[in-house]
């Protein structure tokens, strides 16, 4: 930005932070000591005569009288800059240090606002009123909610993310910054049932219920569809129905979309058993998406405004859980809501469990392929790095006694490669031996 002719005149330099965002002055106020003081404005002139003052505090020659006036100017600024409750909301959305998420993460830091203003306004009525102590009472309230120890931490972690945009409109801390207001995971260890994955046996019944002609239900072949991009890519249920064909690319056997929860490109590659199913989707092509019924379905809002379509869908989709016979949640202590056990989610954790099996897909190609770094890959993995460590653990144990682990292993090569080679008198000879050998280690072990 060329720098304008009033500022050539100030002892700092002003910038400003994104577009239309606030005005901060840069200002050397001792020897290699640089300050960034916060004009609270997206107005040049305001922040401008702002500018102006904070030079007019390095004429002053006693520090006495510099610290008085500048305390003196943070009130009134204070004052001035006092933010009522009522616009906290929009002034987030405005922040160009907000969280630029999907929309159905946006909505849910929403209605986490709504719910806490709505608290908090019986006591307090601007933001200078929002303290430590409110956000502890606001902690409180959560948990007589009957909510989970993971929604009741997230709600505290969204609004510490929305205070944060104010700071330059509060002094002291973020009031949900301290973890005290936290819930700890084992207060749920006794009672907690996590969401569960799916075996290869169940997979098998789902694909066998998708093709049972005598199953009847709503939009079935693009369900079909839904559930194999479930299996064969572990997107979420939103990524699936919401899919479209200009993020299908057939020549090149990929997709690449931008999930909605975290708005994060991925890129997977299409599974022959997934290519044909796309392949009998395209029959129906009628519009941008590959699932145009269910899309319809899943966007559906009442008269409100109010999305109830994801719940329509999701409803769908638990039909062809429970006709394997499957009971997708269960009654939880402590928790108002019955928990989610089994629905198109576990199609994500069976993803990271099946590839966690194989020895050659690595943790990082798994985070490229379902977007995130989730917890479900840490699960699996560390499931299957224990499992690993137990069998290391197994064959060292089962070394014969007064036999060396690295003499165990070249005598089991040596079997093998014996095993493997052509059959001669010599090999006969070789393994004659090797039998009477391990014959009389049984005999004197007896």
């Amino acid at each position: 930005m060329v720098k304008r002719k009033e500022e050539k005149r100030l002892k700092g330099s002003l910038f400003q932070r994104g577009k239309n965002g606030l005005w901060y002055y840069r200002l050397t106020v001792a020897r290699r000591l640089s300050k960034q003081i916060p004009m609270k404005t997206s107005d040049y002139e305001r922040a401008l005569e702002q500018a102006r003052y904070y030079d007019s505090l390095l004429e002053v020659r006693r520090a006495e009288d510099a610290a008085a006036r500048f305390c003196e100017y943070k009130g009134l600024l204070k004052r001035k800059s006092s933010l009522s409750l009522t616009v906290l909301w929009d002034m987030y959305e405005k922040s160009p240090n907000r969280d630029h998420a999907g929309k159905h993460t946006h909505d849910g830091y929403r209605a986490t606002m709504t719910e806490f203003v709505m608290f908090a306004q019986k006591n307090c009525n601007s933001l200078d009123d929002i303290t430590f102590e409110v956000a502890q009472q606001f902690s409180e309230y959560l948990k007589t909610t009957g909510l989970s120890v993971y929604t009741h931490n997230r709600k505290i972690k969204r609004l510490k993310k929305i205070f944060g945009c104010f700071r330059d409109y509060y002094l002291g801390e973020n009031p949900f910054q301290s973890p005290v207001l936290l819930r700890k995971d084992r207060e749920e260890r006794d009672h907690a049932e996590p969401r569960r994955a799916f075996t290869r046996n169940q997979i098998q019944r789902i694909k066998e219920v998708l093709d049972d002609p005598s199953f009847k239900m709503k939009n079935k072949a693009e369900i079909k569809v839904i559930y194999y991009l479930g299996m064969c890519t572990g997107l979420r249920l939103k990524d699936c129905v919401l899919l479209k064909w200009a993020e299908v690319d057939m020549t090149r056997k990929h997709l690449s979309l931008l999930q909605h929860k975290t708005n994060r490109l991925v890129q997977i590659p299409i599974a022959d058993v997934l290519y044909d199913i796309l392949l009998e989707a395209k029959n129906w092509r009628r519009d941008s998406y590959v699932c145009p019924n269910c899309a319809e379905r899943y966007q559906r809002e009442d008269k409100h405004g109010k999305n109830i379509g994801s719940n329509l869908l999701d409803h769908d989709v638990l039909k062809v859980i429970r006709q394997i016979g499957l009971e997708p949640s269960m009654e939880v202590k402590g928790r108002k809501k019955r928990a989610n056990v089994y629905g198109f989610h576990s199609l994500r954790h069976t993803f990271c469990s099946l590839a966690a099996e194989s020895p050659d897909v690595t943790r990082e190609a798994i985070r490229s392929i379902i977007g995130d770094s989730e917890k479900i890959i840490d699960k699996y993995y560390t499931h299957s790095s224990t499992a690993s460590q137990k069998k290391a653990i197994e064959a060292v144990v089962s070394i014969p006694a007064g036999v060396s682990g690295s003499q165990d292993m070249r005598m089991q090569r040596i079997k093998a490669v014996i095993e493997s080679a052509p059959d001669n008198p010599i090999i006969q000879q070789i393994k004659s031996i090797l039998a009477l050998d391990q014959s009389s280690q049984t005999v004197s072990s007896t």
